[in-house]
């Protein structure tokens, strides 16, 4: 089952997503910010988990997160 987002513009155009992917656009759109401490060990072991090589903490994060999500 998916949710159903409509731009109510013509021509543009509509999306569907999944509750999951819903529920991770609506608190990306959240104005509320976290702040998050991390061992450098955590960090890689994160950046392990989303198979990236070389990036930047918050890009670990986030490429982590999304990973996570899409399971």
């Amino acid at each position: 089952m998916g949710i159903h987002h409509f731009k109510g513009v013509s021509g543009a155009k509509h999306s569907v997503y999944t509750p999951t992917q819903a529920k991770a656009v609506k608190m990306a759109k959240a104005k509320k910010t976290i702040s998050v401490n991390l061992s450098k060990l955590e960090l890689i072991q994160m950046r392990k988990i989303a198979g990236i090589r070389q990036a930047s903490d918050e890009h670990i994060l986030k490429a982590f997160i999304t990973k996570i999500l899409k399971l």
